[in-house]
């Protein structure tokens, strides 16, 4: 489809209005109705299949502006999939990364209408998977569902393990209409006459006696009626304290627990039985090629990695290495290095790495710096920060090229079997040692001025200490070694 005949199909069948670039919350107004009403009226013909988990590939891209700047964070988007996964749990859905995340860097993506939109998703869907792109504004709303292009965009300030944001648009992807469908962009007023909202509304509205609660609204009889299309909070018992009146004035309260209404994140918790049917039933229908019945990688079964390394030793500046504990079946690690316990501010190192192992930049001698990790793979996304910790750096007085104490290191990682090639380039001597992160003492020995030691790494793959102490000195300094 080109982009103009997309733009006819956007606004004179799809019917996305104008309003909805103006929302706070969803831009979705419409799901595909032709395929639910097949299958509210057929539905004895579509297998739900209880007791089978449907495991769907997700493919994220995370957009920035130009220069690569206010992309969403590693932990947010993980938040962020955790909560989606949490909510889902009741419908038997569980949703995993097809492939790692996608970077894209484009400030008309980043904030964006419609048509741009379009024009994100269209050249960037990947195929085999449901596409979700992180964005600072979608079209002026928290999110939406775009048919069209069988994408969602997701503001990043609507996101994290708090906001029902993606659990709501994943409903919409998944067939699920507003429960209020028909009165999108209308504010009900309960000072009006009910006939008066009717005319303003593009739908039929569901009646309290359940008459006509297959044809109107979202054509689910298990869901109440509901004409709030604006966000609303709920009372106690979970429902809206506006109270709304229908064709045969029978008062009511809108549902505030269904994540498919217009209800604050503090409200919505569940779907009703018939949406989970049907959206198990549009997986099972019209995305059957990419369901899966198992998962790609192990679920991570602790999420609490204890640091190694630094223990109790001060690092090297300018040669530090950091190693922590490995979470089982964890893949990636999300690290966050800062000079303050909040992790508020510049940091000092953000990124994600494979191992759990780290070399860092250069940093300040003598200073203190604090560090956490969150373990991830492509089907876990909930195992949360580790606990905070921190190391120091070494005071120095002096440094040369070939580090703070003379001695040289051919390199932290060594293949182990290989050999440990040590170089004191001052003019004093040095003792060593080589410990293991027990503090056994597997090798110790002296350097004298200007000689090279070399011996076998024919210890374990693991992590090990080198302890250095030049001539007359009162203190050691430590270096990490790991072998692999």
């Amino acid at each position: 489809m080109n982009k103009f005949l997309f733009l006819f199909t956007f606004f004179c069948i799809v019917q996305f209005p104008l309003f909805a670039q103006t929302s706070s919350y969803c831009g979705t107004t419409t799901t595909d109705m032709k395929w639910l009403d097949h299958y509210v009226e057929h539905r004895e013909q579509f297998d739900p299949e209880w007791g089978v988990i449907y495991n769907i590939p997700i493919q994220v891209h995370l957009v920035a502006q130009d220069n690569g700047s206010k992309r969403m964070t590693i932990p947010n988007i993980l938040k962020t999939l955790a909560k989606l996964n949490s909510d889902m749990e009741q419908a038997e859905l569980r949703f995993f990364l097809k492939s790692d995340f996608d970077s894209l860097d484009n400030s008309t993506w980043y904030d964006h209408d419609y048509s741009q939109g379009y024009e994100m998703m269209n050249s960037n869907n990947i195929n085999g998977a449901l596409n979700i792109y992180a964005v600072g504004s979608p079209a002026g709303n928290c999110g939406y569902y775009a048919p069209s292009t069988d994408a969602i965009a997701l503001a990043i300030g609507c996101s994290g393990g708090t906001s029902s944001t993606l659990t709501h648009e994943m409903g919409h992807m998944l067939s699920l209409p507003h429960t209020f469908f028909g009165c999108e962009g209308v504010r009900y007023d309960p000072t009006e006459p009910i006939s008066t909202f009717k005319s303003k509304i593009r739908g039929t509205l569901e009646k309290v006696d359940q008459s006509n609660c297959s044809r109107a609204a979202d054509r689910f009889c298990d869901t109440d009626p509901d004409y709030l299309s604006y966000r609303w909070n709920c009372n106690r018992d979970g429902r809206s304290t506006v109270e709304l009146k229908d064709e045969n004035g029978s008062t009511f309260r809108a549902d505030g627990g269904l994540f498919m209404s217009y209800s604050n994140d503090g409200c919505a918790n569940r779907f009703s039985e018939q949406q989970i049917q049907a959206m198990r039933a549009n997986i099972n229908n019209r995305r059957s090629s990419i369901k899966k019945t198992t998962l790609p990688e192990d679920i991570i079964t602790s999420n609490v990695p204890g640091l190694i390394l630094p223990n109790s030793q001060e690092l090297d500046p300018s040669n530090a290495l950091l190693s922590w504990e490995e979470a089982p079946n964890a893949t990636r690690y999300y690290v966050h290095v800062s000079r303050r316990k909040s992790f508020g501010g510049k940091a000092v190192y953000k990124g994600v790495v494979s191992k759990n192992t780290l070399q860092l930049p250069e940093l300040l001698p003598g200073k203190k710096y604090y560090i956490r990790f969150y373990p991830y793979n492509f089907v876990s996304f909930d195992a949360g920060y580790s606990e905070t910790f921190s190391f120091n750096t070494a005071e120095i007085s002096a440094v040369n090229n070939n580090g703070t104490t003379g001695l040289q290191l051919q390199s932290n990682l060594i293949k182990s079997g290989e050999s440990i090639r040590l170089t004191n380039s001052e003019q004093v001597q040095m003792k060593i040692s080589i410990s293991d992160i027990n503090g056994h003492i597997l090798f110790k020995d002296r350097i004298r001025a200007g000689a090279t030691l070399i011996l076998p790494a024919h210890w374990s793959a693991g992590v090990y200490l080198l302890s250095v102490k030049k001539q007359n000195d009162t203190k050691s300094l430590y270096f990490p070694i790991v072998l692999y």
